[in-house]
């Protein structure tokens, strides 16, 4: 017998299907046993987190391997403990990530010149900072650096280094010019006493440390400069004089004029800038022809160039620089001693005439002759003002006469006192020499 379909049933069956689909899908779904699957990030939807250093004293940050922090000066006593205070340094993390610092320390360098308190805290979580402090503590006199490394887990800067500098009054530098050599010794920026009144009354701030002769110049310095100098569109009024036994004895026989002429010389020939100027022109000529250009000159107070010393400038380096003042007195009454025979050749032992420069005791800078041999002339005009603060502690500004100080071979040893102060018109050249400073 054929059989027939009843299409009147097939929506009721086609309902009851899709109802057991359902329910077998909401068993599904709920069955902990038949969990989702999970999608996994691709690498390119990762991004990753890291911690970065960076190391700042105040305000100033220091660039990894090229940054560098100056100590300026402090007094070496030779016994390790510095009178200067701890500086501190900050280390920041400006990363993501924790910054975990290994080590801090000093390596590579006169690393016992500079002592560090290592107080770091690690990790250090992102957006934190830590400190810590050094200090200089120099055990000898001189220029030191010493390189500060901090080991620490910056993927990009995970031996983060910068120089530590440091300078002690009396370090040394050897210059030259052409064949001659000559050098230079460093004074501190601070608070000085000067003059003969009692301490207080004469108290002077140098504002910038500066670099002075050790020597006053010889005849061998001024003859190689003033040989150029002449060649190169420089005149002299007076030549100089030295001395028939040795090129080593001071220059001498020349005017306040010459010796600011031969300082622009001797910058320009070296490549610096020089001081003096006038009429915006550096002053070349010291001949009577330019006595207003040399007299009415201007100090150029940012030039690198060599220049006189200011008198304060003078005093303070033939005093050692000192700052302290001891039972109401000024230290030695000489440059470096309080017997003059140690330090100075003068008017009872320098058998009428100059010597070669060095030759006696030094100051405690390391200057030699800032008392006797010749006298040296300083930038400064004779008069009742005496140097108060400031960048060099320039005294009077006008006048008719020029400061000499120190002293010669033929000055008693009334008139040789580091507080004696002389005076002589710029175009005279009597007995007379110079020693020479800069800046930087």
């Amino acid at each position: 017998m054929q059989k027939t379909i009843n299409f009147l049933m097939l929506p009721l069956l086609l309902l009851s299907f899709i109802t057991s689909f359902y329910s077998c899908y909401e068993m599904y779904m709920t069955d902990d046993s038949n969990p989702e699957p999970s999608i996994e990030p691709t690498p390119e939807s990762i991004i990753p987190v890291f911690p970065e250093i960076n190391l700042k004293q105040g305000d100033t940050d220091f660039a990894a391997g090229t940054g560098s922090y100056d100590f300026k000066d402090v007094v070496a006593d030779g016994d390790g403990a510095s009178t200067s205070g701890y500086t501190l340094f900050t280390i920041e993390n400006l990363g993501d990530a924790d910054l975990i610092i290994a080590s801090a320390a000093l390596n590579t360098g006169d690393t016992d010149d500079f002592d560090l308190i290592d107080s770091i805290l690690s990790p250090l979580p992102p957006g934190n900072s830590t400190i810590f402090s050094i200090r200089f503590d120099p055990l000898t006199v001189g220029e030191k650096s010493a390189t500060l490394t901090i080991a620490n887990n910056d993927p990009d800067e995970g031996t983060y280094t910068t120089t530590l500098l440091g300078i002690t009054p009396g370090a040394r530098r050897t210059k030259n010019t052409g064949d001659v050599n000559f050098n230079m010794r460093f004074i501190p920026a601070g608070d000085y006493y000067v003059g003969k009144n009692p301490p207080g009354n004469n108290n002077v701030t140098l504002t910038r440390g500066y670099w002075m002769a050790e020597t006053e110049v010889t005849w061998e310095l001024w003859e190689e400069v003033y040989t150029w100098a002449t060649a190169n569109g420089y005149n002299f009024e007076n030549t100089g004089k030295g001395s028939t036994k040795t090129n080593q004895h001071p220059v001498s026989e020349i005017s306040w004029r010459d010796c600011i002429v031969w300082c622009n010389a001797i910058s320009e020939k070296e490549g610096l800038l020089p001081v003096y100027t006038y009429l915006n022109a550096v002053v070349r000529d010291s001949g009577d022809g330019f006595a207003t250009a040399c007299d009415n000159a201007v100090f150029n107070y940012n030039a690198n160039g060599y220049r006189l010393p200011t008198e304060a400038e003078w005093e303070i380096a033939a005093r050692g620089a000192s700052v302290g003042v001891v039972e109401e007195t000024y230290g030695s009454i000489y440059a470096g001693s309080n017997t003059i025979d140690n330090v100075a050749w003068y008017a009872d032992n320098s058998n009428y005439g100059t010597h070669r420069v060095g030759t006696k005791g030094y100051n405690e800078l390391g200057i030699a002759d800032m008392t006797g041999n010749i006298r040296e002339w300083c930038w400064d005009w004779f008069g009742t003002i005496y140097p108060t603060t400031g960048v060099y502690s320039i005294g009077q500004i006008s006048g008719t006469e020029r400061i000499i100080r120190g002293g010669a071979w033929n000055t008693l040893a009334s008139g040789c006192s580091i507080t004696d102060r002389k005076s002589i018109i710029p175009n005279l050249p009597k007995s007379s020499g110079l020693r020479f400073v800069k800046i930087e």
